[in-house]
Order: structure tokens, then C-alpha cells, then sequence
């Protein structure tokens, strides 16, 4: 079985679920710790996206 290839949509995705589990997280040090997660697959997220478009 193939592995699916890490998109900008499939990292958005993950940082929407970090930042759910976050909201859920029942102490203010997982919190934290689940939303800094969020901010990193957003950010690579906006690398992906920036890769896949063409040069200018």
C-alpha cells in the first residue's frame, strides 16, 4: 500500500485537528503544547502551498 503524500491540504487538516484537541485539552500545559503543534502544521502548510506554485 502506497503512502499518501503530505499536501498544504492534508497539513491544514492537521493542524485543524491540533487545534480541536486543543480545545478539548484538560490542562492549560497540553493546551499549549497541542495548539504550538497546530502552528507548526500550519506553517508547513504555507511552504507546501508556496512549493506548488510556479515560479513567477
Amino acid at each position: 500500500m502506497e503512502k499518501p503524500h503530505l499536501t498544504h491540504t492534508v497539513a491544514k487538516d492537521k493542524a485543524a485537528e491540533c487545534l480541536e484537541l486543543a480545545a478539548a485539552a484538560g490542562h492549560v500545559a497540553h493546551r499549549l503544547i497541542i495548539e504550538n503543534m497546530a502552528k507548526t502544521w500550519e506553517r508547513i502548510a504555507e511552504v507546501l502551498e508556496d512549493d506548488a506554485q510556479p515560479p513567477q
